[in-house]
Order: structure tokens, then sequence, then C-alpha cells
């Protein structure tokens, strides 16, 4: 894992080659299969893979930390020999790499595409973030769009204005999920209520559509739940993003017809394990 390196030991079985302020995708080994797919890219239905990518999927996103930008040729090489195609297509329910610069982008999706990544889907965290999504799915037959805001991202109360604007973005036939949204209570972000109000706001236009939803909670965890109960949010089910809460809290989430994704806490959190 990118993130658990000291800084200066050398980064191994990397991907891609994030800039030093942004985060990066973790793609080299996706950790879960669509059963349903068949052996082949060619003829799939990308659409009806992207709805039921969250079933299939554990996301894992890391963040490059000072001492961690230098690449590693030797290490790079080791990663590419190492490459080896799954039986079935493999989708990664949750990225960003609208965050990528394009050079670099080009080469992380041919990596991708050599192990047997059928599907990526790039998440949306600001309404230019979501276009910027839309823009690579219409242009890589394999990446579909997710719509959605962040809440650490909310520069204030979700306007009319720009919810309408969201809801045309997700009825394109590239978006597959409304990801991502939910509720950040770290001190740098948004007032409470003003989260509250984007993610009512977001729940009910995903409702609307038919999109599944990916949820984001960092000190949320009973408020977000509670909200995604009021708003009927199980009648569209999704993942609940990067869970690291208890056992009770998993089995309420999957009670109201949410997934779990385990991302990278769980290699390192015993209470999580």
């Amino acid at each position: 894992r990118v993130d658990d390196l000291a800084p200066g030991q050398p980064v191994q079985r990397r991907v891609g080659q994030p800039g030093a302020d942004r985060g990066a995708e973790d793609h080299q080994q996706p950790l879960a299969a669509s059963r349903g797919a068949t052996e082949a890219n060619e003829g799939l239905n990308y659409h009806a893979l992207g709805q039921s990518a969250l079933r299939f999927v554990m996301c894992r996103k890391a963040r490059a930390r000072p001492g961690l930008t230098d690449y590693n040729p030797v290490a790079m090489t080791t990663f590419e020999e190492e490459l080896r195609p799954t039986a079935h297509p493999l989708i990664d329910g949750h990225t960003h790499i609208d965050q990528w610069d394009a050079p670099e982008l080009e080469t992380l999706l041919q990596r991708a595409g050599r192990a047997n990544v059928g599907l990526i889907i790039a998440a949306g965290t600001t309404v230019s973030s979501c276009e910027n999504g839309l823009a690579l799915a219409a242009k890589h037959p394999f990446v579909k769009a997710g719509i959605g805001l962040h809440p650490a991202d909310l520069e204030g109360p979700l306007d009319e204005r720009t919810s309408a604007h969201l809801r045309e973005l997700a009825l394109d036939s590239e978006v597959v999920e409304w990801s991502e949204c939910g509720l950040d209570y770290m001190p740098h972000s948004p007032d409470k209520p003003v989260q509250h109000d984007a993610l009512r706001i977001q729940i009910r236009i995903a409702r609307e559509l038919g999109l599944p939803l990916v949820t984001h909670s960092r000190e949320a965890d009973d408020d977000i739940l509670r909200i995604l109960a009021e708003e009927h949010a199980g009648d569209v089910g999704g993942a609940w993003h990067y869970f690291g809460s208890s056992l009770d809290l998993a089995k309420r989430a999957m009670d109201l017809g949410f997934l779990i994704s385990l991302a990278k806490p769980l290699l390192r959190e015993e209470p999580l394990q």
C-alpha cells in the first residue's frame, strides 16, 4: 500500500505516478469480479455492469505522502511483468481518475485493460469533476460516470440551479450511479445543516432517476444512516463507501438496502477486522 510505506521507501506495485498533491487511483489488483460477466470484454453491457458494480467490488484509493512521489522504474517494470489477466472482467466501482493528467491517465487505462479491468467508474465530487467524468466516459469505452457532490467540497447550500444541472448530467446514458455524496464532519468541512440539505436533495434525485447511491461518511455515521432511512434511499440501494465503523452499523446499513465497501483501513485497523 502506497500510504503504508515510510517516507523514502521504494514504491512497489504501483500503477500510475500521481502528482504530489492529489489522490492516486490504485488499479493494480482490483479485488472483485463480476460473476456474471463473460470472459471477453467484447459485447459486454457496460451500463448493466455499472448498475451491478456495487455488488462485486471493493474500492481502494491511495493518497500519496511526501517522499512517495518519485517514480521507481525498477518496481514499475516488475509490476508490468506480473500483470495477469483474470478469467472475468473486473470492476472498479469508485475512482477519481479525472484528477489525472491526460498522458498519465492513458497509460493507467492501458494497464487496467491488460489486467482485464472491464469497467471503471469515475465518481464525481464537484460539478466540474462530474463533467470531466462524463467526458472521460464518452472517450473511453470501459469508463462510466458517477454524478454527485462530495460533502467536503460543498461551497454553500445546494441551490435549485445546481441541483437541476446535476440532474441533467445524470440523465446521460454514461452515468451508472450517484457518486459520491454523504456527510463529512471534519473541522474543515461545511456546516452540518448545509451538508444535510445537500444530501437529501441528491438522494431524491437519485431515487427519481433510479441510480444507486455511493455514500461517504466521516465521523457522521448515525446522521447519514438516519437521513438515508428518512429519504427512503433503500429504494435504489448502493454502497457505503470506505466503511470504517461497527458491525452493528454495517448490519443496519445492509438492512436498509446498502452494501458495504471495505477499503484499505481493513488492513490496518484491528477493530474493523
